[in-house]
């Protein structure tokens, strides 16, 4: 079987999962939902032409890149399209955001463009580096309000879902407790992708040949994996093993600039307290008017 992948971040481990779940599936083209442009409409139509599926992430209508959007898809190659959602989940990073400045350029630090809430309200106050990395570790934020979070999380997902041929709401809320599903809401771990790649195969009439674990195939998704504060884990009564350090990546400051380094830095929360606050003031500018998310 011959298959196209069109989809964001999740997009070539699921293809890699495909591969190995099906044993004899080739993957004829990897599309890249945010790297997308129009002149790919030749690429998609010849990588179509070449494959008995397309599976695809699910597409808004209103999404500014046509050639990757559902209905088109849909219209364009039938029941040959099949879509799934963009496995994305709250519940087990309820802090993380994303800081987008007036500008439209995003805020970044040791987590990428991650951001823990409390920690940047911390640096907002105008708290010591001290003082805001007892506060997170002893839980002087708010966390009212998290079960609400992940029900609305799981009920969005839900609702994508029912446009899709595939999901895996089901699997999240049923162990989003016992074990890490998400590192960050739109990096999933690697057993939710593969249950999507042997859910797609089955639906395309080919069922998987093997049954393979996170364990099996690492972790692709894992660049980032940010602290869990003890009081949003109590809050949520997460069961799985957490931990207040967390992966990240080198941070420098040529000239002033914030500039990400490449390969893996880890931090303990002191640590990672400094550098996001670091990285705060050397972008103060961007931090007025902007837009968290």
């Amino acid at each position: 079987m011959r298959v196209t992948v069109i989809a964001n971040c999740q997009a070539r481990p699921v293809a890699d999962y495909l591969r190995l779940l099906g044993r004899d599936v080739e993957i004829v083209d990897i599309i890249i939902t945010h790297l997308a442009k129009e002149s790919d409409a030749a690429r998609l139509e010849s990588a179509a032409a070449n494959s008995d599926f397309i599976f695809a992430q699910l597409v808004q209508p209103n999404y500014p890149i046509e050639l990757v959007r559902s209905s088109t898809l849909k219209e364009r190659y039938g029941d040959r399209v099949l879509l799934w959602p963009n496995i994305f989940f709250k519940g087990q990073t309820p802090d993380l955001c994303y800081i987008t400045a007036a500008s439209g350029a995003r805020v970044v630090g040791p987590l990428g463009d991650y951001h823990s809430r409390p920690l940047m309200d911390a640096f907002l106050a105008g708290q010591s580096v001290e003082n805001a990395e007892r506060g997170l570790l002893q839980g002087d934020f708010d966390t009212s309000g998290l079960t609400d979070l992940v029900d609305s999380s799981l009920d969005e997902l839900r609702r994508r879902e029912q446009l899709c041929e595939v999901g895996v709401t089901d699997l999240i809320a049923e162990f989003w407790r016992e074990r890490r599903c998400f590192f960050t809401f739109n990096h999933p771990a690697a057993e939710l992708m593969l249950a999507v790649a042997g859910r797609l195969l089955s639906r395309a009439d080919k069922p998987p040949k093997l049954v393979l674990q996170g364990s099996h195939v690492g972790e692709p998704l894992s660049p980032f994996v940010p602290p869990t504060w003890p009081a949003i884990a109590d809050a949520l009564q997460l069961k799985f093993p957490t931990s207040t350090s967390s992966r990240g990546v080198p941070v420098a400051f040529p000239g002033g600039r914030t500039l990400l380094g490449s390969g893996a830095a880890y931090y303990s929360s002191i640590d990672l307290v400094k550098m996001f606050f670091h990285c705060y003031e050397a972008q103060r500018n961007l931090l007025s008017s902007c837009r968290i998310t």
